[in-house]
């Protein structure tokens, strides 16, 4: 990202290798492996564990005003800026009450449909106490009502490998995770926001009705139902969730048959086995795979395939 140009400039700013940054982590590795008798044979085990963290931090970038959109020194790489959500009004009336939000949005200034909050909407808390829901000049010595809600990078990636020998049976587990990372949808996420992003968007969630507010449901986790919402496209601590997860990717087990059986039919080996490729996922984010990669905010890459086989090894 380059530095910020101002609007006469014509375009967005040109891609440069402008910005010094410092990451500093670590990665723990340890493994054991023994062996010891059961039922006068020897059953021997496995076990690999990793854990691995890092931060990366902008050192030096020109940006004199500290804008927040851009780099800035201190700034780490995931920062995710927002509102602190308090709830929804629950009257129409509830607005005249809190701080005005009409900055929060372009589409409130224009007085796009309704101008001012009304019952089922979103109410942001008024951080600054200027009576005035805003982002300020969107810099580090004003921000207005905007602060660091989360960050997107993944933080404590963890591995564990586990196996086992024993009369002719073995066994292997491969489990994978993050222990922590923050998700934010994004405006522009017609996958989680349906109609809420745009109101032509013509695929929506199966939970939206249910999930919206209505007067009957007050406590929901969406706003009320309506095209376009002018309030969900400012990001907020109302929808950032953990991202943390931890999958199981793999289990093998085979058998390999006893050495005066094979040495019959000429082989030197042979084992059977089967194995199952991404076999469960726990995760508090429901609805999308955190594993998933994401090439802009409405399109995402395939996730993990789950798989299960079997087969056949034969030495000669």
């Amino acid at each position: 990202q380059g530095k910020k140009l101002p609007s006469v400039f014509g375009t967005s700013e040109p891609q440069e290798n402008a910005a010094n940054l410092r990451t500093r982590g670590f990665e723990l590795s340890v493994k054991w492996q023994d062996k010891f008798l059961l039922a006068h044979r020897p059953f021997e085990y496995r076990v690999g564990f990793t854990l691995a963290d890092n931060i990366t931090e902008i050192t030096k970038f020109d940006n004199p005003d500290g804008q927040i959109d851009q780099f800035y020194k201190g700034k780490r790489l995931g920062e995710i800026w927002g509102y602190t959500v308090e709830g929804f009004f629950q009257t129409d009336t509830k607005y005249l009450d809190h701080a005005d939000q009409t900055k929060v949005n372009r589409r409130i200034q224009r007085n796009y449909l309704i101008n001012h909050p009304v019952a089922g909407d979103i109410k942001f808390k008024d951080l600054d106490g200027n009576e005035e829901i805003s982002p300020g000049d969107k810099t580090l010595s004003n921000p207005g009502d905007l602060r660091i809600i989360g960050n997107t990078s993944p933080r404590y990636s963890c591995s564990l490998n586990l196996g086992f020998n024993y009369s002719g049976f073995d066994f292997s587990a491969f489990f994978q995770g993050i222990m922590k990372r923050d998700w934010w949808p994004g405006k522009d996420n017609s996958f989680f926001w349906g109609p809420f992003t745009r109101q032509y968007e013509n695929f929506y969630p199966k939970s939206i009705e249910q999930n919206s507010w209505t007067p009957e449901n007050p406590t929901s986790n969406i706003p009320r139902l309506n095209a376009s919402d002018k309030y969900t496209n400012s990001a907020s601590t109302r929808w950032l969730t953990s991202s943390d997860y931890l999958s199981i990717n793999n289990i093998t087990v085979g058998y390999t048959l006893p050495q005066q059986l094979v040495k019959k039919v000429m082989l030197d080996k042979v084992r059977v086995y089967f194995t199952a490729d991404n076999v469960a996922l726990i995760s508090a984010r429901k609805g999308l795979d955190p594993r998933q990669s994401y090439i802009s905010a409405t399109t995402a890459l395939y996730t993990p395939i789950r798989t299960i086989s079997g087969g056949i090894s034969l030495t000669f």
